[in-house]
């Protein structure tokens, strides 16, 4: 729980301190690249890149690159080269659902999905954070070599959801691995 609270308070001093800076056009990192609205803004932290266009706390997407040796704070089983997207994503549920940050947390969907033509899988979620706002998030997650890929999308899950969903599923049939091609 401590490391959970020091984690939380990390994201809400870089989200409101952070210097944003317009997405212009897409994301291209290292090992991904990815189409971007105008009028988005980003926040590059390194091991992610978060964007929003209304500010994080009313909807965000979150690129995440991971290698796969390291652990999730809350999982016991760890993410392999070899697991099948299915077992990832249970371990993602793992982790989420024993977050002591996260209330009410209820899987809606859980199926296969592909991702820039990698097998993964798509979760749709909703919980409550800590003031008892109720989000909803749509994760994509999948395997490629030795990193585990993450994207997601979450708002509130009156109105933002469903207004930028479509937004989001947008981006995500424009993510691109550098690598890999």
């Amino acid at each position: 729980m401590k490391n959970r609270l020091i984690l939380l308070a990390i994201i809400v001093m870089i989200a409101g301190c952070a210097s944003w800076k317009a997405v212009d056009g897409g994301i291209h990192s290292e090992t991904y690249c990815v189409e971007v609205p105008s009028g988005w803004m980003k926040f590059d932290a390194g091991a992610y890149v978060m964007i929003s266009r209304d500010g994080p706390y009313l909807q965000y997407v979150l690129f995440q690159e991971r290698p796969l040796e390291r652990p999730f704070i809350n999982a016991r089983k760890r993410l392999t080269a070899d697991m099948l997207p299915q077992e990832a994503a249970q371990i993602i549920i793992d982790d989420l659902s024993s977050d002591s940050m996260v209330a009410n947390f209820t899987v809606i969907e859980n199926a296969p999905a592909v991702i820039d033509d990698h097998d993964g899988f798509r979760l749709l979620f909703r919980y409550s954070d800590p003031k008892g706002l109720t989000l909803k998030t749509a994760y994509y997650g999948f395997i490629q070599g030795q990193n585990y890929y993450s994207l997601r999308f979450t708002a509130p899950q009156r109105y933002y959801f469903d207004n930028d969903i479509d937004v989001f599923e947008s981006m995500l049939s424009k993510f691109h691995l550098v690598a890999a091609r």
